[in-house]
């Protein structure tokens, strides 16, 4: 097994990203931004885990109108809120990690994840790195990977990433990560946010009974 590949030249990233997922750098910053949107919609009087929840709820539902539109498919194995590419088995993952694209630091999961999730990451490994030669092609097949955002009230950080496996709720190694945004990028992006469609500012939080 090869050690961790960093990804984040610009060139690089998006080469990656075309040829493993068919979109671009800016259409991942559209999920990024609907994300960090969603999470500043909160007000005091909210649930102290509000911003997080409102964050994953909108990121998800921003990665399934990127990629659904592209003719990926809804996938809730295990319930596990994933979109999946039927033709090569990739499954994307929105998930709030605590940092993202920090060479000296791998994301870890606001929320611990539990096992369902650890076999999710495991279902893709036997067909990661069986044959060196193949190792670059068979890492864009069947394999998990996770949209990871981090946003701490001044900075919002992203990378998508494909982790070796789960260990005690928290990832342990990743096969590949992919930088988004990184350190100091953020401030840029937002003065310049016309680019970017963002998501309207009156969201409505849909509530239903149990």
């Amino acid at each position: 097994m090869t050690g961790i590949s960093i990804v984040k030249s610009t060139s690089e990233v998006g080469q990656m990203l075309e040829q493993v997922f068919g979109v671009s750098k800016e259409e991942l910053l559209q999920i990024v931004f609907a994300a960090a949107a969603a999470r500043a919609d909160t007000v005091p009087n909210d649930p102290r885990n509000a911003g997080g929840q409102f964050a994953y709820s909108y990121g998800v539902r921003a990665t399934r109108d990127l990629f659904l539109a592209k003719g990926w498919s809804i996938d809730r194995t295990d319930n596990i809120e994933a979109t999946k590419n039927s033709e090569t088995g990739i499954k994307v993952v929105f998930q709030n990690v605590d940092t993202a694209a920090d060479p000296l630091f791998e994301p870890k999961a606001i929320s611990k994840k539990g096992p369902a999730a650890k076999r999710l990451v495991a279902q893709g490994q036997t067909h990661l790195f069986a044959d060196m030669e193949q190792e670059a092609q068979a890492q864009i097949n069947a394999t998990t990977w996770f949209l990871c955002v981090s946003d701490d009230g001044d900075e919002v950080r992203a990378e998508i990433s494909c982790p070796i496996t789960l260990e005690d709720g928290q990832f342990c190694g990743f096969h590949t990560r992919i930088f988004l945004l990184g350190s100091g990028e953020w401030e840029n992006l937002a003065f310049n946010s016309d680019e970017y469609e963002l998501p309207d500012d009156n969201i409505e939080i849909e509530l239903s009974r149990k």
